[in-house]
């Protein structure tokens, strides 16, 4: 099942470059919205729930934009993960940095840094959800695009791109969605505050 909604792309000047905070919005709003209750992806993230979340991201990248252009920057770029933490509420959602290769690498873990294949990440993540009744969010970007990554506890998994903008339920196909050839990505994790991190 796939649903569509209107492109990053025809959010003003800046659409080309919202895709991290829209997938921010994306994920903490489904941790939040659906951790006491079971919430569908598809009813959750509806279209108008979409078109807010992509008008707040361009409101919010102007806005970053504008205050951090100087004089020997004014090229825009993407806003990376790190500059949007501090909007996640950190009293009820807890967040790991991920980092590594799409396909290949060792598992490690440095300091805060969880280092790991992207496609075994979401294995175990999917595996996770189903077998604990866990959720989460991974928020992924490579090759200068984020996505989103959403677990239910009921084992499935769905898939938010907002270039092209839709929903896909990728819970038998997740590995098509990850690139063939090895690259390297960088991650967030997220889970509900009350979700226990021994099972991640």
């Amino acid at each position: 099942m796939q649903v569509q909604f209107t492109s990053q792309l025809k959010y003003g000047d800046c659409g080309a470059l919202i895709c991290t905070p829209v997938c921010c919005l994306v994920a903490s709003s489904y941790l939040m919205n659906n951790n006491d209750a079971y919430k569908p992806a598809f009813s959750l993230l509806t279209s108008e729930y979409i078109d807010k979340a992509m008008r707040a991201s361009h409101a919010m990248y102007k806005s970053h934009y504008d205050n951090n252009k100087t004089s020997n920057n004014n090229k825009k770029q993407m806003m990376m993960v790190h500059e949007i933490q501090h909007l996640f509420p950190k009293e009820k959602i807890k967040f790991y940095e991920v980092a590594g290769m799409t396909r290949s690498g060792e598992k490690i873990e440095i300091e805060d840094l969880f280092v790991c294949p992207l496609h075994i990440l979401v294995k175990e993540l999917l595996t996770s959800a189903k077998k604990n009744s866990k959720l989460f969010t991974l928020i992924v970007t490579y090759l200068e695009h984020t996505k989103c990554y959403l677990f239910d506890k009921q084992g499935n998994l769905f898939l938010f791109d907002p270039l092209p903008a839709f929903l896909r339920d990728v819970t038998f196909s997740w590995d098509q969605s990850i690139p063939s050839n090895n690259i390297e990505y960088s991650a967030l994790l997220l889970t509900p505050k009350t979700e226990s991190s021994s099972d991640i």
